[in-house]
């Protein structure tokens, strides 16, 4: 499969025609995850999209889309249909804020770079969750024969790889108080709609502002 940039374009403007909360006013931030699968990003995701009334980027929607046509979904590299739909909410809509519902862990460089030339605020969220918490999560809803968790593995060195290279804003165990999360956003908020922007949480070892 060729994925070019039309292909890119086709399957991310028909994901937009879905998104209801372009017309609210919202600073440009781009939050995403690190988490392997079943920790609960999804969930949680949606829950601060919805509170926040952010723009919520559904991959699992948009791969949904893509299979309708008959493409094999596993030759699809889902950032860079996101990325189609991320910088047309910047670049067109008043709601600037965007939840991403996928993890960053394989694609950390990307993201960042996206976020700078996006002049987007990053924030990366950390769900710590132990592999055998997440291991029964997705056995109970998926199944015991699950492509997940035959690949749980090299999700979960995928997450730790990427903690060796990127500092979370926040971090979440297992049980958290999502109150700890609400706090935490309204104070990048009110940092942003202050004007004073805070600073872009890069990989480990360097930072910028938003003005650099």
């Amino acid at each position: 499969m060729n994925q070019d940039d039309a292909f890119n374009r086709k399957y991310a403007y028909a994901y937009m025609r879905s998104l209801s909360r372009r017309d609210v006013t919202n600073p440009p931030i781009l939050l995403i995850f690190s988490a392997v699968p079943g920790s609960g990003k999804t969930v949680l995701g949606r829950k601060i999209a919805k509170d926040f009334q952010a723009q919520y980027i559904d991959h699992d929607a948009i791969r949904e889309l893509i299979r309708r046509d008959g493409v094999h979904i596993e030759s699809v590299y889902m950032p860079a249909v996101s990325k189609v739909v991320e910088e047309a909410i910047i670049a067109q809509d008043k709601n600037k804020f965007i939840v991403l519902d996928g993890s960053v862990d394989r694609s950390w460089e990307y993201f960042f770079a996206l976020a700078k030339k996006l002049r987007a605020l990053p924030i990366v969220i950390r769900l710590e969750v132990p592999l055998e918490v997440v291991k029964k999560r997705i056995a109970d809803r998926d199944g015991a024969d699950s492509t997940l968790l035959k690949h749980i593995d090299a999700y979960r060195a995928d997450f730790e790889e990427c903690a060796r290279h990127v500092e979370a804003d926040l971090t979440l165990g297992e049980t958290y108080d999502y109150n700890t999360v609400v706090v935490f956003l309204k104070s990048k908020l009110t940092l942003l709609t202050a004007g004073t922007g805070g600073s872009y949480q890069n990989p480990k070892g360097s930072t910028q502002t938003p003005d650099d």
